[in-house]
């Protein structure tokens, strides 16, 4: 058993606990704030260092409520600490009364802070981090991809951040049929495929569909020089365009001419 500091490697924060397992056990943390954290950079943006070890229970969290207090965790705005600990991760353990209602209103007012309109996380390949950006940012970047992308798609129509996306550039073909033949590009056109799908030709019979331009690679395998000389089709592209409209509108003093404008038309059509 031992007393950690778990370490965001994206924005420096931390945060200090205990854990009575094992040193080769992947543990984190278990506090509010460091889950929020973890589920949003990913555990891969994390890192764990062990700051003592002990011998027995009460030791360990007596241990625990001292690092916490050395480093003032509860207060620092660069910790996620929210408790003193020593309570086996229970947050509200052994507090009562006016503590208690003061400790609540910490946790609402240090909750994850809301996200800016437009904006959206996205992998940074280029810095190999997440970053919040414009959706305009997004899709004029070739080295930013979706926060949640498992890879890139590659046909003959070209390169997509998404199979859903590269279905709709292959008349709304169903994606996980498109995925598999991205996926597993070693397999061959047969005759079911031919028959089915019109995008082959009996000259395609028993061709890989690797020869005839499907392919998939994994986002851990996504290079730098792959998307500098390749285009990358992503799924934001429509909505960052309809944003853009719509933020132009808005600077422009537009929004509300356009909105009686449609008022108008209403009653028009109702009274005619």
């Amino acid at each position: 058993m031992f007393v950690y500091m778990t370490i965001c490697l994206v924005n420096g924060k931390k945060y200090i606990g205990k854990y009575e397992g094992k040193e080769t056990d992947k543990y984190l943390g278990s506090g509010k704030l460091i889950k929020r954290a973890i589920q949003k950079y990913g555990v891969h943006n994390f890192e764990r260092v062990i700051l003592e070890r002990f011998n027995n229970v009460e030791d360990c969290r007596t241990g625990e409520k001292l690092w916490i207090s050395r480093f003032n965790a509860t207060s620092a705005k660069d910790f996620y600490n929210i408790a003193s600990g020593g309570e086996g991760g229970n947050t509200f353990a052994g507090i009562v009364g006016e503590e208690r209602i003061q400790l609540i209103a910490k946790l609402r007012q240090r909750k994850r802070p809301k996200k800016k309109l437009g904006t959206l996380l996205c992998l940074d390949l280029q810095n190999k981090k997440r970053v919040r950006v414009t959706l305009e940012e997004f899709y004029n970047n070739n080295m930013l991809l979706g926060n949640s992308c498992k890879g890139i798609y590659i046909t003959p129509k070209g390169i997509f951040s998404s199979a859903k996306v590269a279905s709709k550039y292959h008349n709304n073909l169903d994606y996980t049929s498109l995925s598999r033949r991205c996926k597993f590009s070693n397999k061959k056109v047969t005759k079911s495929h031919i028959s089915c799908d019109n995008r082959f030709n009996s000259s395609d019979l028993g061709k890989t569909f690797k020869e005839l331009g499907y392919g998939f690679i994994s986002i851990e395998k996504v290079t730098v020089g792959f998307l500098k000389m390749n285009k990358v089709i992503k799924s934001w592209k429509r909505y960052s365009i309809f944003h853009a409209k719509v933020i132009l509108i808005q600077d422009t003093g537009l929004w509300m001419s356009l909105w009686n404008v449609l008022i108008f038309t209403v009653i028009h059509i109702f009274t005619s």
